[in-house]
């Protein structure tokens, strides 16, 4: 029976903290996960092997405007390894999304995926909701 990359088992633990007190600077809300990846077979020279992921979110509501909501998050871009030469790649987001009237918001967003080996990807989106 050799090792394959898509037979695993995986496990996540997520919880999130809302503040009752409001603040200019403080988020609204903290998030936290942590997750674990468990291949049936371990193969080392297939790169098929225990991982781990986690990340951090950040939320503001009512963020420099009534109405309007700032967030941030980092995490592992891929699962990570306990291998020579992994540089334990991250992934990042923050949006602002502005609440123009009751009907329609604007949501900008800027992104940056790390991947161990390979170039950065990077981008942004800018994403526009109508509700009827």
């Amino acid at each position: 029976n050799s090792a394959d990359k898509d037979d695993y088992s995986s496990y996540g633990i997520n919880a999130t903290y809302n503040f009752l007190n409001q603040s200019d600077f403080l988020p609204s809300s903290i998030s936290a996960g942590f997750g674990w990846k468990n291949p049936d077979k371990v193969d080392d020279n297939l790169n098929i092997e225990n991982g781990n992921t986690w990340t951090i979110a950040m939320h503001w509501e009512n963020a420099f405007k009534e109405g309007n909501n700032l967030g941030f998050a980092i995490g592992t871009a891929e699962t990570h390894r306990d291998d020579d030469g992994y540089d334990d790649p991250l992934a990042w987001e923050t949006f602002y999304k502005m609440q123009i009237n009751d009907n329609i918001s604007i949501t900008p967003s800027i992104f940056a995926v790390q991947k161990d080996g390979a170039d950065d990807v990077t981008g942004a989106i800018v994403k526009t909701s109508f509700k009827f």
